[in-house]
């Protein structure tokens, strides 16, 4: 048994995506459909990819992927950015337990929060993350 879950990390290691090389087009083309473990790796990556553009170039990239998390919550890019002021302005033991919970979720099922979570209030996406952080406390 030991044998077969070491063969597996080192099978998933093996099969790892190097976000590093890929140019920022090719990381937008992989939005969506990054593993859970890649996550880190693919965001490292794009944060890279953003800071060596000119002020200019990462406008224009950051209202695209705007427009492009906007067409998938059939919202619009304001909308999307107000969800973001909303996200920062969480203390980060909220924001973590909202990003774990979208860990567990199937894609279908993060869309859908994500598109809830688009026309809640500040203080409604922050009662959400309350809610979370005592159940996850419940259940230890």
């Amino acid at each position: 048994m030991r044998n077969i879950i070491i063969s597996a990390l080192l099978a998933a290691t093996l099969f790892a995506v190097d976000y590093s090389g890929m140019s920022i087009h090719e990381l937008k083309n992989h939005r969506g459909g990054v593993a859970p473990e890649d996550k880190p790796a693919f965001k490292a990556a794009m944060k890279a990819r953003m800071q060596a553009l000119s002020p200019e170039e990462r406008a224009i990239e950051k209202a695209e992927m705007q427009a492009f998390k906007a067409s998938i919550l059939s919202t619009t890019p304001e909308k999307i950015a107000e969800l973001e002021e909303k996200m920062q302005a969480l203390t980060p033991e909220r924001k973590d337990a909202l990003e774990a919970k979208m860990c567990s979720l199937s894609m279908e099922e993060k869309f859908a929060l994500k598109t809830k979570m688009v026309s809640m209030t500040s203080q409604e996406i922050a009662q959400s993350a309350d809610a979370l952080i005592k159940l996850n406390t419940a259940q230890k």
